[in-house]
C-alpha cells in the first residue's frame, strides 16, 4: 500500500511538471523568423535571442542596433557582443580611411571580419583591439563575426 502510494505521489508531481512547462502547440512558445540563438563559449545551451533584423546592401540579414555617421571621424567605437555588431551600419565617405576600436562585450569569443580587405581579427570576451578600414568608392562592403554570422551578426561600411 505504502509503495502504490508513492507511486501515485510521483506521478501527480510529473503531471503537474509537465503541465507548467507547456505543451508543443503553444504559438507563444515557437520562435519566430527574428529568433537567433546563442551558444555559451564553453559548452552551454543554445537561448533565445530576439532581433529587430534588416537586410544589408548585398541581401545578408544582420541583426540591427543603430546606424552612425562617421564621415568627419578619425575612429569609432564598435562593440561586438552576442549575435550582434553595434553600430550596424557606419555611414562614410568614398575612400575615407577609419579606425575601428572593436570591444568584445558578450559572453563569447567573436570575430570582426571584412574579407574584400583581409580582416579577420579574433577577440576574446572583454578583448579589444583596433582596425583600420577604408570605405569603398561606392555602395557598400560588408563586415561580419566568422562564428556568428548565420544568427545576424553582421554589418556594413556603406558610402553616403
Amino acid at each position: 500500500m505504502a509503495r502504490t502510494t508513492r507511486l501515485l505521489s510521483l506521478l501527480a508531481v510529473l503531471i503537474l511538471l509537465m503541465a507548467a512547462c507547456g505543451g508543443e502547440g503553444d504559438e507563444a512558445d515557437q520562435p519566430d523568423s527574428q529568433t537567433a540563438s546563442n551558444t555559451e563559449a564553453v559548452g552551454g545551451t543554445p537561448t533565445p535571442i530576439v532581433e529587430e533584423t534588416m537586410a544589408l546592401t548585398g541581401g545578408e540579414p544582420a541583426n540591427f542596433h543603430d546606424e552612425v555617421d562617421a564621415g568627419d571621424m578619425p575612429s569609432l567605437e564598435v562593440e561586438l557582443d552576442d549575435n550582434y555588431i553595434e553600430p550596424t551600419i557606419v555611414v562614410g565617405r568614398a575612400g575615407q580611411e577609419l579606425t575601428l576600436e572593436l570591444f568584445n562585450e558578450g559572453d563569447n569569443i567573436h570575430n570582426f571580419s571584412i574579407e574584400a580587405q583581409d580582416i579577420s581579427q579574433d577577440l576574446e570576451k572583454g578583448g579589444k583591439h583596433e582596425v583600420k578600414v577604408v570605405f569603398p568608392d561606392s555602395g557598400a562592403v560588408s563586415f561580419f563575426c566568422r562564428y556568428h554570422a548565420e544568427l545576424g551578426m553582421r554589418g556594413e561600411l556603406r558610402v553616403a
